[in-house]
């Protein structure tokens, strides 16, 4: 199966790396000593290389936006990721674990977390490092923008409400009425009364999963809804 991991390692067979891992031209055999002779002018050190699209940094997270599905949660290896105290419909972002795989950006439904170009994140208090709300992103999701460099776009973008995307659906002779399914909706997609079977709005729906994670009839199954365009 073809996926992104895939490609990139494709790319890399044709491809060199567009960074250097040395401050100079070859491996030095001192790097201390290399160090010093720069600060005494004696060599030039290679200028950082810019970051761009597919750069994976901190994670950005724009608080607003979250509808707090907790998909980001569940797909965290490194369980980097867990409910604001303060707040269990929004979530906080413990850097000192993360990994910056970008699954929980991939898998966001409303594209509230998004990987950045900030790397330079140490700090001396490592458990209190954690990303609570960088606000709107100025860049597209990682997996939207991965086969081309950050600043460029390609050439035709398709119109995105004319695209399938994924929805939920209710099997009506599965449902049972419970509501469980209406209350865990974070969208407020699903309409329906107590013992009535109930019918989930597609144009709503942002295809997180949760009311399918919470029907204890596992009446609720995934979908395809193309919009109007």
């Amino acid at each position: 199966m073809l996926n992104a991991m895939s490609v990139q390692i494709l790319r890399h067979l044709f491809k060199k790396a567009f960074t250097n891992p040395y401050p100079v031209s070859h491996m030095p055999d001192d790097l201390t000593g290399v160090l010093e002779a720069a600060s005494k002018g004696e060599i030039d050190l290679n200028e950082p290389v810019e970051t761009w699209g597919r750069f994976r940094g901190k994670v950005g997270y724009d608080r607003e936006k979250c509808i707090g599905c907790g998909m980001c949660m569940k797909v965290c290896p490194a369980n980097a990721i867990e409910r604001a105290p303060e707040d269990p419909k929004k979530i906080i972002v413990h850097n000192d674990r993360c990994c910056f795989c970008a699954q929980c950006n991939d898998i966001c439904p409303v594209d509230a977390l998004t990987m950045t170009c900030d790397f330079a994140i140490s700090t001396y208090e490592r458990k209190s490092n954690v990303t609570l709300d960088t606000g709107k992103a100025d860049r597209k999701p990682f997996q939207s923008e991965w086969t081309y460099r950050k600043g460029e776009v390609p050439d035709e973008v398709e119109d995105p409400k004319a695209q399938p995307k994924k929805v939920y659906r209710v099997r009506e002779e599965d449902c049972v009425g419970c509501t469980i399914c209406a209350k865990a909706c974070p969208v407020g997609a699903i309409e329906g009364k107590v013992k009535e079977k109930h019918v989930i709005d597609p144009e709503k729906c942002v295809g997180c999963g949760v009311c399918a994670s919470k029907c204890p009839k596992g009446a609720i199954e995934e979908d395809e809804y193309t919009p109007e365009g």
